[in-house]
């Protein structure tokens, strides 16, 4: 959340909650208790949890500080929280700044700001209904409590992977179903310059449709063809119908490219066309980005080894495929879009 502190002498500017019957579980990113002039630039990040039975319905917290280095509520800044079954991190401007073991917090999230700020507001709104002072860059959260596959399950599942994907060798192999059902063979294509982007519509990343659409326009008569895929895996920030998604791309960024049927592009029901485009162009490291940092820490701590795997690592990941159908660039979503077109213009 990128957002300008209330300068109130004690409030939390927006937290993340959990409730049931038995318990109310609270993660405050930060209270303005440090613009108290008592508490010069200390800024409170705190755990708490309340109404716990097994506890005596008590209310107990695991508080914590960070002193700022000069006074944050004067400015904006950017505030972010990162939780896995060990541990909770809270980061102000992607620099890691608080740390505490996760002992209590097991529930799904859900963001919510002070009542100061937006009375009763809760999950991810229209950024039309924002508050000026905040932009909500991206909210994930994961489900620890899937069931694990047997080693025999996923042998089966990665041999018959293998063995559909053998069977195709280029792109033009490949058929995709568009947003409004169709059938799309990418034969159709041969000759063309391809653009192939997982897209969504709630992401940081998401105002890359305005350079994407540009790019359609400047070069689609000259040989450019974009397949924007629609995909929900990456904080589920995709989560309309096929035709809600088409109308907020049209509404917002007037995008005239076809979109595909919403789809997955890691895992066991990925499409083939990404299994193939995966094994072409790994992920060789994000660019220089503000979000960069971000990205790189929440994977890392999700994962030792993620940097070394070809997977999609987040929404608007792009691949390039030139006229003779060889993948000849991936860019990540944090590559500056000049690079892409200019990959583009030059393949054209």
């Amino acid at each position: 959340v990128r957002s300008k502190p209330m300068n109130s002498k004690a409030s939390s500017s927006f937290w993340f909650y959990a409730y049931d019957a038995d318990r109310w579980t609270e993660i405050d990113v930060y209270e303005m208790s440090g613009a108290h002039p008592e508490h010069g630039e200390i800024y409170h990040m705190n755990l708490h949890v309340m109404r716990t039975p097994e506890m005596g319905n008590k209310h107990i917290s695991q508080g914590g500080t960070w002193k700022a280095p000069y006074r944050f509520a004067d400015d904006f800044h950017r505030y972010g929280l990162l939780w896995t079954p060990e541990k909770i991190c809270w980061y102000v401007d992607d620099q890691l700044v608080r740390e505490a073991e996760n002992t209590y917090w097991t529930q799904e999230l859900t963001v919510n700001f002070d009542s100061e700020t937006m009375p009763e507001w809760f999950g991810l709104p229209d950024p039309a209904e924002l508050p000026a002072t905040f932009q909500i860059d991206y909210i994930r959260h994961w489900n620890f409590d899937e069931p694990a596959e047997s080693e025999e399950q996923n042998e089966d599942a990665a041999s018959e992977k293998q063995e559909k994907q053998e069977k195709k060798t280029e792109i033009y192999d490949f058929s995709l179903t568009t947003g409004d059902g169709k059938e799309l063979n990418l034969a159709d294509y041969r000759g063309k310059v391809i653009l192939v982007v997982n897209t969504a519509t709630g992401c940081g990343f998401t105002p890359q449709y305005e350079p994407i659409e540009k790019l359609y326009l400047d070069y689609h008569e000259k040989g450019l063809e974009i397949l924007d895929i629609p995909c929900n895996q990456f904080g589920g920030q995709a989560p309309g119908t096929d035709e809600e998604i088409r109308e907020f791309c049209v509404v917002h960024y007037n995008t005239t490219f076809p979109q595909m049927k919403k789809s997955d592009v890691n895992g066991e029901n990925e499409l083939p066309l990404y299994t193939w485009l995966k094994a072409q162009k790994g992920f060789e490291g994000f660019d220089e980005h503000p979000f960069k940092n971000l990205l790189e820490n929440m994977f890392a701590k999700a994962d030792p080894d993620w940097a070394k795997k070809s997977d999609i690592k987040w929404n608007f990941t792009k691949f390039v495929v030139d006229r003779e159908g060889n993948v000849v660039k991936r860019f990540e979503p944090t590559a500056d879009m000049k690079k892409v077109e200019q990959c583009v213009k030059d393949l054209l």
